[in-house]
């Protein structure tokens, strides 16, 4: 029993002996890697020209040397404390001084997705047969903007690029405003029966559904638009299910009323995105 004691003490012993070590140890290497990131000497001159790099660059350096010293004096835990602090403000100042070839990246994917979403929308708008000669004729005009654009990403101009896509996506926003405004929801009875109606809304419905996505890759609204985009959305498909569980049943004229409610959170979700929809 005294030996079992024993050991249970010696292993208690040696585990608190080992937690200290184990934080110097853990401290000692984000204090390493910190300092290596600082000896990067292009990085350095950025955020040298850069002030409030600079001034992050100050902080990190000063909780580096203060994570030093409380290392030296036994306080491995507070040192890691200073390391990451250190850590975070570096990040910061790297992040404020990019580097040119990676922001050069990061310009050329933000192109790429935004002509993508141009592209898709432009094609989508060519292909439908209820476009006006108005939008056509705008859909025309941001295509020659597409071109400018691609020109511009051919020479490196990634930048200048966006913008001019920016310019091509108004056009087509100005078109889909034009073909939206040129439905109304007039719902005065001429359709046989409630299941060919329904038929008609469905169609309608899922024209609406597929140009959500176009518009929020063209227009890219913000944060909070989003969020009520993705409430709207999240409505129309609760009620469209709705909608074709009453159809499963025979019940024609229940399920257009909840295929109406949801298309006009879809019209929502579009006016949401940018696009004129005249709710």
């Amino acid at each position: 029993m005294r030996l079992a004691v024993f050991c249970l003490i010696g292993l208690a012993l040696c585990r608190a002996q080992a937690e200290p070590v184990e934080a110097r140890r853990t401290a000692e290497q984000r204090l390493a890697y910190v300092e290596a990131l600082m000896r990067d000497e292009s990085a350095a001159a950025r955020m040298l020209a850069h002030e409030a790099a600079r001034r992050q660059q100050s902080a990190a350096r000063e909780h580096l040397e203060q994570g030093r010293r409380l290392l030296e004096q036994n306080a491995p835990e507070r040192a890691l404390r200073e390391a990451e602090q250190a850590l975070r403000a570096l990040m910061k100042a790297r992040q404020l001084a990019p580097d040119p070839a990676h922001q050069a990246q990061v310009e050329r994917v933000r192109y790429e997705t935004q002509l993508a979403g141009v592209e898709s929308l432009a094609r989508s708008l060519r292909e439908r047969p209820d476009a006006s000669a108005q939008s056509a004729a705008d859909v025309d005009r941001a295509a020659r903007r597409v071109l400018e654009a691609r020109t511009l990403a051919e020479g490196g101009r990634f930048a200048q690029a966006q913008l001019v896509l920016a310019a091509s996506a108004a056009l087509l926003a100005s078109a889909l405003d034009r073909l939206m405004a040129g439905r109304t929801l007039d719902y005065t009875p001429r359709f046989a029966s409630a299941e060919e109606e329904y038929r008609s809304e469905l169609a309608r419905h899922r024209s609406l559904q597929e140009l959500v996505p176009l518009a929020l890759r063209v227009l890219q609204p913000e944060a909070d638009a989003k969020g009520r985009i993705d409430q709207y959305m999240l409505a129309s498909a609760k009620l469209r299910a709705s909608a074709e569980r009453a159809a499963g049943n025979h019940d024609h004229q229940t399920a257009l009323e909840a295929l109406r409610e949801a298309t006009s959170y879809l019209q929502r979700a579009l006016t949401a995105t940018g696009v004129g929809y005249p709710l």
